[in-house]
């Protein structure tokens, strides 16, 4: 079975998936962090926006998947739109917090 037999090639869709996406890629990596922080009793080794940052980065290779490998330019961009919103809203949060 195909990819694209059973979805459609749409913006929509590539939103939801790539905040769906995002925030599963988050919770992976903060339970990795928190598995390697009490691993090691170090809780300043995996600091807070480096999760952040491994979160983003393995959306974007999802991104590349979809734009490249399934050809799927709409459902891609929906997925690049949500990631930057995401970075956007991080760093509008985090810079008001610590200033």
């Amino acid at each position: 079975m195909n990819l694209k037999k059973w979805t459609k090639d749409s913006f929509l869709l590539g939103v939801i998936g790539g905040s769906l996406s995002l925030y599963l890629f988050y919770l992976i990596v903060s339970q990795i962090r928190l598995f390697i922080v009490s691993s090691l009793n170090d809780p300043y080794l995996f600091g807070p926006p480096k999760s952040q940052l491994m979160a983003v980065g393995l959306n974007l290779i999802c991104f590349r998947i979809l734009m490249i490998n399934f050809e799927r330019e709409k459902t891609g961009k929906g997925v690049l739109f949500a990631t930057v919103i995401a970075v956007f809203t991080y760093y509008i949060y985090h810079y008001k917090m610590k200033h």
